[in-house]
């Protein structure tokens, strides 16, 4: 299957949305372009999550294959300073979801110039950085991949950890289950001159995070193996307005992530360990929150033994890093791709960049699964 064809509206593509980065589901901009490319298609386009589009190509098929992008950016200053930078100040493309838009963009090209042997669903997402109510569980919820009888649904993820153009994936366990973690801790206020009459909010927050880290740190050494590491990380702590009074409160953010629901539990077990104790001990009073976050992503084993065609780098263990496609492999089954960027430039930085010749890899594979799939 010759594609390359394809280089320069991928790159063309890509450059563009680059330039008009929006965060969450504010992507309005973003949708506009979409729509400017697939509009005159013959397809059936709905809209999802204010901002999201899905393309249905009816094949007369009875089942269809589903694709997905996430189209969100990152509230980053972009540092790089080439043509296609961003034009929109504190926002960037810098994890990669301007590729992987362009990709589908490609896609659709394809599909709709093609007679296939399935029908196909491409969805274009917002709010997968959102952390929380990620558009992903929305869009599942809609039931539009029940309603078009979809068997499979797939995407890419750019990873800057693998060659240039290669795939990489695995079975099973692909990504980390997340939540963000809010602490907030009560105590009394009082002159530092008179500690006795205080409880100071911003020692016990100090000591409550010594201690999760420490008990963290003792569950670490009973993993046997990837799949049962975990993260606990703890990445603000807000507390006190002045140098002399004891601060009756503070705040700590942060999050946690593992590969197995059980030891996902445990860690949020250990953090209310760490509170009590501290309680104990200082006599500080904690609340702890948890936003409902990402599941497990979990490629589905047999769907991806299927794939015997494809050229797949096996990843020997699964990435700590979480995505809201989770989501999608609780209604049907489900293979995510990592692209490599081979730059070493990691997601989330304001470097963030890549050639984008790697795209064309990515177009291959997602039409040689329309190719050789088998239902």
């Amino acid at each position: 299957m010759n594609i390359a064809g394809y280089a320069e509206t991928l790159r063309k593509h890509r450059r563009a949305l680059h330039q008009i980065p929006e965060l969450d589901r504010a992507l309005y901009k973003t949708k506009e372009y979409i729509m400017q490319v697939i509009g005159g298609y013959d397809c059936e386009i709905t809209e999802h999550c204010e901002t999201g589009l899905c393309a249905f190509f009816d094949k007369g098929a009875d089942s269809t294959l589903a694709f997905r992008t996430d189209m969100d950016a990152l509230p980053i200053t972009e540092c790089n300073e080439v043509s296609y930078k961003s034009q929109h100040t504190g926002k960037m493309h810098a994890c990669g979801h301007d590729g992987h838009m362009a990709m589908l963009l490609g896609l659709a090209e394809y599909v709709n110039a093609h007679d296939l042997n399935y029908n196909i669903l491409l969805m274009f997402q917002p709010a997968e950085e959102s952390g929380g109510a990620g558009g992903g569980k929305e869009l599942c919820a809609s039931g539009i991949l029940e309603r078009h009888n979809t068997k499979a649904v797939f995407g890419i993820h750019l990873w800057p950890f693998l060659a240039a153009g290669k795939i990489g994936s695995r079975p099973g366990v692909l990504m980390a289950r997340f939540t963000k973690m809010l602490v907030q801790v009560k105590g009394k206020s009082a002159h530092a001159t008179a500690p006795e009459k205080g409880i100071n909010a911003l020692h016990a927050a100090c000591r409550f995070v010594d201690k999760a880290y420490a008990k963290h740190d003792l569950l670490l050494e009973t993993a046997k193996q990837a799949e049962e590491k975990t993260i606990f990380c703890t990445g603000v702590l807000n507390s006190g307005a002045a140098f002399n009074i004891i601060p009756d409160t503070a705040r700590i953010d942060g999050t946690i992530r593992a590969f197995q629901d059980e030891r996902f539990e445990q860690v949020q077990a250990l953090v209310q360990e760490a509170a009590e104790e501290t309680k104990a001990q200082i006599g500080a009073d904690f609340s702890i929150e948890y936003t409902e976050g990402y599941p497990i992503l979990s490629n589905d084993p047999a769907l991806y033994k299927s794939l015997d065609y494809l050229d797949i780098t096996e990843l020997e263990e699964p990435l700590l890093i979480s995505e809201d496609f989770a989501f999608y492999g609780l209604r049907v089954p489900m293979v995510m791709f990592m692209l490599g960027t081979g730059n070493d430039i990691a997601l989330h930085s304001a470097r963030f960049d890549f050639d984008e010749s790697i795209l064309v890899k990515g177009l291959e594979t997602y039409l040689s699964i329309i190719e050789h799939f088998k239902a």
